[in-house]
């Protein structure tokens, strides 16, 4: 179950292990969606104010980063 999890999370997903009786029977991959304004609603707010839009999370960094990228933010702390 290690693997998939490490393999789930470098592609950027938030893995969850599934367990019966205590043990893995198998992992799920979760990823947010992103709707389809929001690439350009960060462009809008970012030329209104000037300033370069950053992510600030709590997730897994690689997951984070790959969901920035989507909608034009490169900064993700």
């Amino acid at each position: 179950a290690s693997a998939a999890v490490h393999a789930l999370q470098e592609r950027g997903r938030t893995a969850v292990v599934v367990l019966c009786e205590h043990r893995p029977v198998g992992v799920l991959g979760i990823t947010d969606q992103i709707r389809p304004e929001a690439a350009g609603t960060v462009a809008a707010v970012a030329r209104l104010t000037g300033a370069a839009p950053v992510l600030l999370t709590g997730d897994n960094h690689a997951t984070a980063t790959q969901l920035a990228e989507q909608v034009g933010i490169s900064d993700v702390r």
